[in-house]
């Protein structure tokens, strides 16, 4: 069994839209490569949108945790990057809105990063993770 607590000390800002720490115990670390909005194809998909793209990258996050047995919500740390965070800023509410589709009102530990440029040059966001499940992925 996992067990989650959220850590949020005194003297620091109260986190909106991420926690500050995420303390857990017991289940399977999952280490989660970088995820960006790419199809199965292999083509980066919504180019120049960075909205859509978080929603695509997101997606592939779900399906990298599922796939170990997991749900998004097993996620304790996120780190975004992106290529442009006056653009990430500017579509904040929106980015919002696909992250709560996804994890509800869930929030790991996240990081924002401003990137020059990521591996593919069309993307614009790229998110790893890492996850606690209660399943055991070892074969």
């Amino acid at each position: 069994m996992v067990d989650k607590k959220i850590i949020t000390p005194e003297g620091l800002a109260k986190p909106v839209g991420y926690n500050h720490a995420v303390a857990v115990s017991g289940g399977t670390t999952i280490y989660i490569a970088g995820q960006v909005a790419m199809d199965a194809e292999g083509d980066i998909v919504a180019p120049g949108d960075i909205v859509g793209q978080f929603e695509r990258a997101l997606g592939n996050l779900e399906l990298v945790v599922r796939a170990s047995g997991g749900h998004l919500t097993d996620i304790v740390k996120l780190n975004l990057y992106v290529t442009d965070v006056a653009g990430y800023r500017a579509r904040a509410k929106a980015i919002g809105k696909v992250y709560r589709a996804y994890f509800g009102t869930y929030y790991p530990a996240m990081t924002l990063v401003g990137v020059s440029e990521l591996f593919y040059p069309e993307a614009m966001v790229e998110m790893d993770a890492v996850a606690v499940t209660s399943t055991d992925t070892t074969t």
